[in-house]
């Protein structure tokens, strides 16, 4: 999630080109780049050097458990309270925030339902063959054809849209890879209790980004908070996400995933920001 700019200060893009650039507020999952992942970053993290950069086995350990149990489940549901740092150009932060329902079905399925504080409604929709997003209140959307599995379709956002979809790593396949390929630190805090149950406080660190990440004990060890802080970017933002109400045995239908339009909504194109071209839809 790019972080740092006057964007939301502003009211942000005008229409037409938010859509364009599918932003990440429409588009991505935005919990936040996970510990492997540096989003806010243009080029990828080195390996770390195990005798340099010491990774606590407990810490791994929680976070293999926690990759394992989400990617074993065929279908998610969940909803993330986000909250991030704006970095205004006086060097003031502003804090922003919006909910995200999201619902996942394996191989192909994926919906998310937006509000911001401000009110806003948007939405994102993969049904297996295309890729939608819709902005409610604007009674607009743009949609382009897109094929294969979540791993496919968060690969194509990324590499021929230029969409950052910084938590779709979280319903992906390498899920585990993600966490755990670049870090330099990671440690357990200790145990913390969030609303009456004991969590797992996992501090973690790669090239660009600062994190923690609260894991649930037990037999359903699920995120439940992530802080990341983006140690390189001006101010050193934050984004903060809260995870709850999580359903991992959820009956998710083939019209949960429908691509249905608001009523008189007007179709835009979608492109790329570094080509600055529509895509055919």
């Amino acid at each position: 999630m790019r972080m740092g700019t006057q964007g939301d200060r502003a009211g942000g893009l005008p229409r037409l080109r938010r859509f364009a650039v599918l932003g990440a507020a429409v588009a991505g999952l935005a919990l936040a780049a996970m510990p492997g992942v540096a989003e806010a970053q243009s080029e990828p993290a080195a390996k770390a050097d195990p005798a340099l950069s010491p990774v606590a086995p407990e810490a791994r350990a929680i976070l293999d458990r926690m990759a394992a149990y989400v990617q074993k489940a065929a279908s998610i549901q969940v909803v993330a309270d986000l909250a991030w740092d704006s970095v205004q150009m006086d060097g003031q932060k502003l804090e922003f925030g919006e909910t995200r329902r999201v619902s996942m079905r394996r191989p192909d399925r994926l919906r998310i339902e937006t509000e911001r504080r401000s009110g806003e409604k948007r939405g994102t929709v993969y049904d297996g063959k295309e890729l939608a997003v819709f902005d409610y209140d604007e009674k607009a959307y743009a949609s382009v054809p897109a094929t294969g599995t979540l791993d496919d379709v968060v690969d194509y956002a990324r590499a021929d849209l230029g969409v950052r979809m910084p938590l779709a790593e979280l319903f992906t396949s390498d899920l585990g890879e993600t966490l755990t390929g670049n870090l330099r630190e990671a440690d357990v805090v200790g145990v913390d209790r969030l609303g009456g149950v004991a969590y797992d406080h996992v501090a973690f660190r790669n090239d660009t980004v600062d994190g923690q990440v609260w894991v649930a004990q037990g037999n359903a060890p699920l995120p439940r908070r992530i802080v990341l802080t983006y140690r390189n970017e001006i101010g050193q933002p934050q984004f903060r996400a809260d995870l709850r109400d999580w359903n991992l045995q959820a009956s998710l239908p083939d019209s949960l995933f429908q691509i249905t339009p608001p009523a008189g909504a007007e179709r835009l194109p979608l492109a790329a920001p570094s080509a600055g071209q529509a895509v055919a839809p």
